[in-house]
Order: C-alpha cells, then structure tokens, then sequence
C-alpha cells in the first residue's frame, strides 16, 4: 500500500526508503473559483453530514484563496496549506522551505481534510463562517493556530475576498 502510494504521489526507490520517507515532490494543482466552492459545498455534507450555507462555502473559499492565490498557487491539492506534523511524518507532504504541507491525491481529499482541520482544531470559527462575520473568522483561525501572520493583515485580506466573492451568485 506504502509503496503505490508513494509511486502514485511521486516518490520512487526502496519500499524501505519509501515507507521511512512520505516527502513527495511539490506540484501545482490550481483549481479555479467554481471548482472550489462546488468541492467544498460537497466535502462539507460528507464531514458534517448537512448543506453548507452561501455564507459557509463563501468564507471557506476566501480564507483558502487567501492562502492559495486564489486556487493559483495550489500544491499537491491542499487547500488552505495545511501544515503536516514537523517532526514525525504519518502521512506525504511536501516541503516549502523547511515547513512541511500535506499532501493529497484529489481536491475532495484535501477539501475533506480541510473540513476536519476547522472542525477538530478551529470549531469556534464555524460560527462565524456560517454568520458571514469575517472579522471574528480570522480572529478564531489565528487562534486555533491556523496561521502566524498578523490577524489584521489576514483580516482585511480575507475580508476583500469575501466581499468578493460573495458578489458571484452562488449555484
């Protein structure tokens, strides 16, 4: 199992190598705007079994636009740049620097993932997801640990997204 994974995601070599090793190559896989909301709408009833709200689906996609150039700068299908553990690898991931980003075989996989990152590590900011509040959304995420900048930067930053966003009528 080890070993296809690995050859699916791009490390070769050893079985023993591969199975100690789960860095893969970075690769871009951009994903546009419609795309992503219509993945996220999806993997949001599979995680939380009931419908994503516009608001909902509209924040997920601005703070993941925010952290992936708006679906341009998207690698090896992680949405939102989730970070993999820094010391003891469980899963592929690949490195920018010497920080460590999971790594997925399909947007619905990362979407998924996504989902339970907020879930199990940042609930509180579903709240304010479903609210539309996008203030307090970033307040909760930088909270939770999900990123280090500055929470005013990232504020304003998601908040033009969502604005944004929000004007595109929804399907």
């Amino acid at each position: 199992m080890i070993k296809s994974l690995c050859i699916i995601l791009g490390t070769f070599g050893p079985v023993e190598e591969c199975s100690a090793n789960f860095e893969i190559k970075k690769h871009q896989t951009p994903i546009q705007e419609e795309k992503l909301k219509e993945v996220l709408k999806e993997t949001y009833l599979e995680v939380f079994d009931k419908p994503a709200s516009k608001n909902t689906v509209n924040m997920a996609w601005s703070q993941i636009a925010l952290e992936n150039g708006k679906g341009k700068l998207v690698y090896n299908y992680n949405l939102g740049n989730i970070g993999a553990h820094v010391n003891h690898a469980t899963r592929a991931y690949y490195k920018v620097a010497s920080s460590r980003f999971r790594s997925f075989l399909s947007f619905h996989e990362g979407a998924r993932n996504y989902w339970k990152v907020i879930k199990n590590r940042c609930k509180g900011a579903l709240t304010f997801f479903h609210a539309g509040d996008v203030k307090n959304s970033a307040i909760m995420l930088k909270n939770c640990g999900y990123y280090e900048l500055d929470v005013n930067d990232y504020y304003l930053s998601m908040n033009d997204l969502f604005v944004q966003t929000s004007r595109i009528k929804n399907k």
